[in-house]
């Protein structure tokens, strides 16, 4: 919200009309601008100000601008270059009463819940994550066969390797568990190149998966889990 002129008096010479313009951009059709008392009742421009926050910081271009200063206001992604939980706190409460906060006015649409999943796309969903905990809250909806697949488009299930060998999605941040991929690819019968050659497996010298496990035995357990719920994985063959 605005500083009161007699707030401004505190420091300034709010009667020397000769200086209007340190404060002023329109001295000749002076103009008192509405106060803003609904944005954030809580803020506090001292304690920004002795930290030697600059106003074009929050308040990009409006040392140079005529307009109003609501339209000059920070979307929520400004505040949280500092408010990010450690230059500056971050919880909710510091700026909003409510401690669930305020709605964004996307958020209020009848059609936002079918297409905020084309938001939550963009910048790899950093928006969101500054208000949601993009694994939890999300999987509050988005949970059995029906919501899962309504995630991905349509043929992601054929697409979706290379995503994973490019690292431009984080499975993990939906599925959680392991056997999510095991019991998919058991079922469907796929099973890495390497396993469908001749000699990855025998029982006389242990064939071409003995020598991988050595190289990279962590390689072998993102799929083969370390244990079962009664032994160990390489039991189920090497316990025979």
């Amino acid at each position: 919200m605005l500083a009161s002129k007699e707030l401004c008096a505190a420091c300034h010479d709010v009667e020397d009309t000769d200086n209007c313009g340190m404060c002023h951009t329109r001295v000749d059709e002076p103009a008192s601008f509405e106060r803003i008392t609904d944005y954030s009742p809580k803020f506090n421009h001292a304690v920004h100000l002795e930290r030697g926050v600059e106003c074009e910081t929050c308040h990009a271009g409006v040392s140079v601008s005529d307009s109003s200063f609501t339209q000059h206001l920070p979307q929520m992604k400004v505040c949280m270059t500092c408010h990010d939980g450690l230059t500056a706190k971050s919880a909710c409460i510091v700026c909003h009463e409510n401690p669930k906060g305020k709605l964004p006015a996307d958020h209020l649409g009848g059609l936002w819940l079918r297409q905020h999943g084309d938001d939550a796309k963009l910048d790899d969903g950093a928006a969101c994550a500054m208000c949601h905990d993009r694994t939890n809250f999300c999987l509050e909806c988005h949970q059995g066969d029906n919501l899962l697949k309504r995630a991905h488009p349509p043929g992601y299930e054929f697409k979706h390797p290379l995503d994973i060998r490019s690292g431009r999605v984080e499975c993990a941040s939906c599925h959680e568990s392991r056997n999510f991929c095991v019991e998919c690819h058991t079922e469907r019968n796929v099973y890495p190149r390497s396993h469908q050659s001749a000699g990855w497996a025998n029982r006389t010298t242990g064939g071409r998966h003995a020598v991988q496990a050595e190289i990279d035995l962590e390689q072998c357990t993102s799929c083969h889990g370390e244990e079962t719920e009664t032994e160990p994985v390489c039991a189920a063959c090497h316990g025979q």
